[in-house]
């Protein structure tokens, strides 16, 4: 399913034309792709929550999900926990050690990654290339901006 497409299904669970069996088909499935998969949690947890929040906000926060998947992808993003952590500045090289230029995004996900790393932890960070989910390990955050990580 393409990310518009599944803008479209969100749009119309917005609007209350939800079909049962179209949420089995659409909304059970796990996807590849970072942000269509970030999405779709989005949208069932907002599902699960829907009763602490009114019919007005609830379908706002549809819709700002399914606008968020029609903005252009930056293959640059990297993800940790399924949310925006940062955008690399420098590619990934090889396989192995590498240290990586990156922009920090201002979210959770990239304030939990800082946490686990000053921690002593070896986050997993994952990324979109040519389509497909590639992801690296997190072994040192020697200076802001920069990430010492192992492919």
């Amino acid at each position: 399913m393409s990310r518009s497409e599944l803008a479209n299904y969100i749009r119309k669970a917005a609007e209350d034309e939800l079909l049962p069996a179209a949420w089995e088909a659409i909304m059970v499935n796990h996807y590849e792709d970072i942000e269509t998969e970030a999405a779709r949690a989005a949208v069932v947890r907002l599902f699960q929550n829907k009763n602490f929040c009114s019919p007005d906000e609830f379908k706002k926060r549809l819709q700002g999900i399914a606008d968020s998947l029609e903005l252009p992808v930056n293959e640059n993003t990297f993800y940790y926990r399924g949310g925006g952590a940062g955008v690399l500045q420098t590619p990934i090289l090889a396989p192995g050690a590498n240290t990586v230029v990156y922009e920090p995004l201002r979210s959770g996900s990239h304030y939990d990654l800082c946490r686990a790393v000053e921690s002593g932890e070896q986050p997993i960070c994952e990324y979109m290339k040519q389509g497909l989910r590639q992801s690296f390990r997190v072994t040192k955050s020697p200076e802001y901006g920069r990430l010492t990580i192992h492919v």
